[in-house]
């Protein structure tokens, strides 16, 4: 059962999934809506892709001072309430901390 649930995580991905993101400049909930929406309360929106085993993010501009870019991670899976250090998730290539809230 235990691979089972193992190897859906790895064919869904983020799909449903809301994560808090902490950075050294900010601290906001990301969220992977089905079908490749993607929302965060900073607030930004944009799409994300999945291959199953990168997860690619599209976030759109919120205007001159925060342009739209794109970021790509290597896929981790998380339960909910496990965390792990990135330097992948922001723009810039800076640190942040993942935890999995959903």
């Amino acid at each position: 059962m235990l691979a089972c649930n193992a190897a859906q995580a790895q064919m869904t991905g983020p799909e449903g999934r809301v994560y808090d993101v902490r950075t050294e400049q900010e601290r906001y909930t990301a969220r992977f809506q089905p079908g490749g929406a993607y929302l965060d309360d900073r607030p930004r929106t944009g799409r994300w892709q999945f291959d199953g085993r990168t997860l690619c993010m599209l976030i759109a501009a919120a205007g001159p001072q925060a342009p739209e870019y794109e970021v790509c991670t290597p896929w981790r899976d998380l339960e909910i309430g496990e965390s792990y250090e990135s330097r992948y998730w922001t723009a810039q290539g800076g640190p942040a901390h993942i935890t999995r809230i959903q």
